[in-house]
């Protein structure tokens, strides 16, 4: 009895951490992404297209372009004014059900990128100001990690001339609440087993 009333405190609390318990968000490399994180690149989206996605994860407030700028080759999304978009506006990454880390690899005119993620209350989970430097002081990877979000803002100084060009946008599901009870039972489940068996 004791083995079975300790796997239920112990999916209790997971479930409780999963979906209740506010984390502090922390700026994180790509590399520390995990194994099963999605991404998204614009290489099957149409060029000048504005709301790319992939069915879960949809982009907008810019457009996909043909470009081959530092760091960067093929389609990107960006809010260069000069193609036809409004020159710095936001960019906007929603997702159809919460994550818990979002990033993006990002081409800037010389000045810090904004970084900002949001639940779907509209609260602000987490916000950054970074200048990534993977190659060169233009650009790089961002990336940040947080409980529930449902949607993150990238944008630069509206000052003329910055841009923000993004590419291979990379994401982390959160399982959802049934996936987490029927692990918790199949724990419970297996405990049952161990004992019956002894």
């Amino acid at each position: 009895m004791t083995i079975q009333k300790t796997l239920l405190a112990t999916l209790v609390a997971s479930l409780l951490a999963a979906t209740v318990l506010p984390a502090q968000a922390t700026v994180i490399t790509r590399a520390q992404f995990a194994s099963t994180a999605i991404t998204y690149g614009f290489e099957n989206s149409a060029v000048g297209a504005l709301t790319p996605g992939n069915g879960f994860l949809t982009v907008s407030g810019a457009s996909v372009v043909n470009t081959a700028v530092s760091g960067q080759s093929g389609l990107t999304y960006t809010n260069d004014g000069s193609f036809g978009t409004v020159s710095g506006a936001p960019m906007r990454f929603s997702f159809a059900s919460a994550v818990s880390a979002v990033g993006f690899n990002a081409y800037y005119n010389n000045a810090p990128v904004q970084f900002q993620l949001f639940n779907a209350r509209n609260e602000l989970l987490k916000s950054v100001s970074v200048r990534p430097t993977d190659c060169g002081a233009i650009c790089g990877f961002i990336g940040l990690r947080a409980n529930d979000i449902s949607y993150a803002i990238a944008s630069l100084p509206t000052v003329r001339g910055h841009n923000l060009y993004a590419d291979n946008v990379i994401y982390e599901r959160v399982p959802e609440p049934a996936s987490l009870a029927l692990f918790g039972l199949g724990l419970v489940a297996m405990g049952l087993r161990r004992r019956v068996a002894k």
